[in-house]
């Protein structure tokens, strides 16, 4: 018997490298996160324009900090692909301050790419799991220690800490078989991109489901888009040019 739990979010991408982004766009986002709420949503997620390929960098921490202020309900999410060029303790402490300001109401998700070899910014599997690591022990210990492969120091402890006890929910996007089993092993939820097909979600379902070290099989949350429209036909016409360039891009 496999348990289904149905919640509705938005899901919010963003991408600095596209050149139709301006300050206008950005101003039109935060007024779509702002309807979110209104209209009961439970969550807004903000995300980069594709998930496994933008490189960009751009500053989703920060439009959620700004947007943390002006909502008092909805649960906030951020889909942060973990790149070489971000640091997990700055990590840490940017989520860490973000439940904060949202009053405990912070979820997040790490991105790791199944074609990650082919992006030269983009960790390898093993610096992926040592920086989720270094994350999972700031929160977790006033003061720690660290002697890893890519990262090593001493007493270091994490301001501010995270308000959600013992740290905000943390997702693992991947299409890794083997960071799937270590994501069941460490009691990492795992969340499905908004493009896979049902296929896929039923893989990694199984995949988590035969890991021994996975606590009542592990937890797979899907994101799926919905196209609302005036008719069936039309929500097809509208949408179908967005879908065939998302899926050529993968």
């Amino acid at each position: 018997m496999v348990d289904v739990f149905v919640k509705f979010g938005v899901l919010c991408a963003v991408s600095g490298s596209d050149p139709s982004f301006s300050s206008g766009s950005l101003h039109g986002l935060l007024r779509r996160l702002k309807r979110a709420e209104e209209q009961g949503f439970e969550s807004v997620w903000l995300t980069s324009g594709n998930l496994w390929k933008d490189e960009s960098g751009y500053p989703l921490p920060l439009v959620a900090a700004h947007f943390a202020v002006q909502s008092q309900r909805v649960r906030i999410g951020l889909a942060l692909p973990l790149t070489s060029r971000l640091h997990p303790l700055r990590l840490a402490e940017e989520i860490a301050a973000l439940d904060v300001m949202t009053g405990g109401r912070l979820d997040w998700s790490a991105v790791y790419p199944g074609d990650a070899a082919e992006h030269e910014s983009f960790l390898s599997e093993e610096d992926f799991r040592e920086q989720l690591g270094i994350v999972k022990g700031a929160w977790t210990a006033d003061r720690f220690d660290w002697q890893g492969e890519a990262y090593a120091f001493s007493d270091i402890g994490c301001f501010p800490r995270p308000l959600q006890d013992p740290h905000p929910p943390t997702w693992l996007m991947t299409e890794s078989p083997s960071l799937l089993s270590w994501a069941a092993a460490e009691n990492h939820a795992v969340m499905v991109g908004p493009w896979s097909p049902l296929s896929d979600i039923e893989a990694q379902r199984r995949v988590l489901s035969e890991s021994p070290a996975s606590a009542g099989g592990g937890l797979v949350q899907a994101i799926r888009y919905v196209y609302v429209g005036k008719s069936v036909a039309g929500a097809r016409e509208e949408a179908g040019p967005g879908l065939l360039r998302a899926y050529r891009e993968r």
